[in-house]
């Protein structure tokens, strides 16, 4: 893994006029040099600086990239030296007496996590969606990561509370227990 890479694009498309791209998310372990090398060293430190914590206590970055390019027609107001132009994501106005431009955007970035296999044993890869709800808007880069889940193990030894059966003047009788036991855990909550 190389220091500070731009996570890799793995599709593009467009779906309702908006365009998506698809990178490869990384997972990696739970240490502060992975971390470095999975966003670089001066994002790395701007993030702890910004948050005023370590990188030790970061579990997940995501930072998009993302460029407007827009041309727009910008129309007199009456009774007014001033140009505008409004539409649901970008709001100009051109004062023609200051030679101010007054801009308004309104940013929508999309990051969507998820997982999938190319079959049913297949490895799970992690993916991130990225899309705005501009369509003007084109992602140019992403640097992510997420740090590795620890998997819960099946087993595990641990103090047993409840019932037991034993035999006493050959009868079977139950009689509270407290020991400690190898446990199967079918599920955990």
């Amino acid at each position: 893994m190389s220091t500070g890479a731009k996570a890799t694009v793995i599709k593009e498309y467009i779906r309702d006029s908006i365009p998506h791209v698809v990178y490869q998310d990384k997972i990696i372990p739970d240490n502060e040099t992975a971390k470095r090398l999975a966003i670089s060293k001066s994002y790395a430190d701007s993030l702890e600086r910004a948050l005023s914590i370590s990188l030790n206590k970061i579990n997940q970055v995501t930072k998009v990239n993302a460029e407007l390019k827009a041309r727009v027609q910008l129309k007199p107001v009456e009774s007014t030296n001033n140009l505008v132009y409004q539409d649901k994501w970008l709001k100009l106005q051109y004062n023609n007496d200051s030679n101010l431009v007054a801009v308004n955007y309104d940013v929508g970035l999309n990051v969507a996590r998820y997982s999938d296999r190319r079959w049913f044993l297949g490895k799970q890869t992690n993916y991130v969606d990225v899309y705005s709800d501009d369509p003007r808007v084109t992602i140019k880069g992403l640097q992510t990561f997420t740090i590795q889940e620890k998997k819960q193990r099946p087993f595990g030894v641990g103090i047993q509370l409840g019932y037991g059966v034993i035999q006493q003047d050959n009868q079977l009788k139950t009689t509270p227990y407290v020991g400690i036991g190898l446990n199967l855990n079918l599920f955990n909550f």
